[in-house]
């Protein structure tokens, strides 16, 4: 299954990006969970259904380059369809197990970006998995900020945890957009005060001159 806001630029990106068998159309924010239950009443027959999420998340090289990383996790060369055009090499398999040994690919202009084999800078654009070995291959060192909630001025006396104060607080909110993925979206000159956006992909997002008081981002 995949899930896009809605444009047809989108559509195609996100079937190359994950492949599906199923499209789901929802109006309103739905977890992974909720999608399930409902492919599963679809049917008056027993059927498994197997979600994954990929999530995106920032990174910085260590000169300074920006780049958004999708992170493939366990199971997901059993459950994603794989296109040959979207991984290193002709060979599925061999790409997913260098995925699984730590490696990563980047498409042209990110490896321009951060000077790798493939960018066709120097006509090297061809489309080969090197081994760890290879006088082309690169180790980069990425930092990955990690946002921790630091409560102040709560009660000494109180027996809540942080993880259940947030989640209270989430609660209280005024509008759900909460784990759904929003990368580069224009979002701005709106008013999203109160509105949960925790564990929202939000890479990439546009909120300039948008009201986000009171609204957690984590």
């Amino acid at each position: 299954m995949q899930g896009y806001t809605g444009s047809l630029v989108d559509e195609r990106t996100a079937d190359l990006q994950i492949g599906s068998d199923i499209k789901i159309y929802s109006t309103e924010p739905m977890t992974s969970s909720e999608i399930e239950e409902a492919v599963r009443n679809i049917s008056s027959k027993d059927i498994t259904v197997k979600a994954l999420t990929v999530p995106m998340i920032s990174l910085e090289s260590e000169d300074g380059t920006d780049a958004n990383a999708y992170v493939l996790m366990n199971g997901s060369g059993d459950i994603l369809k794989w296109f040959p055009q979207a991984i290193p090499g002709k060979d599925i398999s061999k790409a997913i197990a260098a995925y699984e040994n730590v490696g990563f690919s980047a498409g042209p202009d990110m490896a321009f970006s951060l000077d790798l084999e493939g960018s066709g800078r120097f006509g090297d654009s061809n489309d080969v998995l090197y081994e760890a070995g290879d006088k082309e291959s690169e180790t980069i060192n990425f930092t990955w900020e990690f946002k921790n909630l630091v409560p102040t001025n709560l009660d000494p006396n109180s027996t809540m945890s942080v993880e259940e104060a947030f989640e209270y607080y989430t609660n209280i909110m005024d509008r759900n957009w909460s784990n759904i993925n929003l990368a580069e979206q224009d979002l701005s000159n709106r008013n999203f005060s109160r509105t949960d956006f925790s564990n929202t992909n939000l890479s990439g997002v546009n909120f300039a001159n948008s009201d986000l008081s009171e609204s957690p981002l984590l």
